[in-house]
């Protein structure tokens, strides 16, 4: 049986006959200055394309020793079923979500290991981008790069988990975290399902890392090119991405507020509660954010409880953290 100190790139893919040379050039062309097990995973999340016979023919192009290559099928459509899918096949306990427009530098898979490994506190980790396309970036891009996952993470290196995300783009991840995460929780958000938009999936993997004591981490060694496609290059795009955001926020703010009334120092705890008591006292309304942060912190029922507030406290109250 192979040993589950390496590393499994896994590419999760809808139609991207188109796209996936380049990316499989980039991880054909990895440098490692010690020995390093890995294997790359193209899973086919129920394409109409030649996706499957494109990859296998041009990752056939490559002799390459070091790592194992196949491609598998997820029917199901949505971004988290793929990423179940290749998490299920891996061999490996680190895990590289390399989207099919990632273009990673040579040492992005050996640096990823050595960071991550060295740490086992450090649940997700995430690098920089620079934009390329086949056409001119347009000037508005500039200002809404981070909703394409383009650009600097952190303006340094280090623990970024105050920040609550990181972007799906080149994450890397452990195998067995992840399947901790998900095991009785599946996501309550589906991704990506074929040509849909939605967000903030990725944003939910970290803060369920989070809630589970885990941390997140940027390092600025870990470089990749995104090749956005000109139809992505439109404002309308753009507008349907925030759209995404938007939604997505309902339910990022349910895990927010769990992360941060098992995490806070006592003195915030009691400065929300304080506060919450005051307006009470004042006849003042509380807000929408101050009424979910003190339901939570006194483990009261939420008075508009929904599903998906009562499952994001179940899976905070299942975590080995907070029992």
């Amino acid at each position: 049986m192979k040993s589950t100190k390496g590393v499994c790139v896994i590419i999760c893919t809808f139609n991207g006959e188109m796209r996936l040379e380049k990316t499989l050039n980039h991880l054909a062309q990895q440098d490692f200055t010690n020995l390093l097990e890995c294997e790359l995973i193209v899973v086919d999340n129920n394409s109409s394309d030649n996706t499957r016979q494109i990859a296998l023919e041009n990752w056939n192009n490559y002799s390459l020793t070091w790592t194992s290559f196949k491609v598998i099928e997820e029917h199901q459509p949505g971004l988290s079923f793929a990423r179940q899918k290749g998490i299920d096949e891996a061999n490996y306990e680190y895990i590289i979500f390399c989207d099919d427009d990632n273009w990673l530098d040579k040492n992005y898979v050996e640096t990823a290991f050595n960071i991550i490994s060295g740490d086992p506190k450090i649940a997700a980790l995430g690098g920089q981008s620079t934009a390329t396309a086949s056409i001119a970036i347009p000037d508005w891009f500039e200002g809404s790069k981070s909703n394409y996952a383009v650009g600097q993470q952190a303006d340094e290196t280090g623990d970024v988990t105050s920040r609550e995300f990181l972007w799906g783009s080149g994450i890397v991840i452990r195998k067995s975290i992840y399947q901790l995460a998900y095991l009785q929780f599946p996501s309550l958000l589906t991704g990506r399902k074929g040509q849909t938009l939605s967000a903030g999936e990725d944003s939910e993997m970290c803060l369920r890392f989070m809630i589970m004591g885990y941390r997140l981490y940027y390092s600025d060694q870990l470089k990749f090119q995104h090749f956005i496609s000109e139809e992505r290059l439109t404002p309308q795009y753009n507008d349907n991405l925030r759209v995404g955001f938007v939604q997505a926020y309902e339910i990022l703010k349910l895990y927010s507020a769990f992360y941060h009334v098992h995490f806070s120092p006592l003195k915030r705890k009691l400065a929300l509660m304080i506060k919450a008591i005051l307006k009470k006292i004042l006849s003042k309304p509380l807000l929408g954010e101050e009424k979910l942060n003190l339901y939570t912190l006194l483990g009261w029922e939420y008075e508009h409880m929904d599903k998906n507030f009562r499952l994001i406290k179940a899976f905070a109250k299942s975590t080995p953290e907070n029992q």
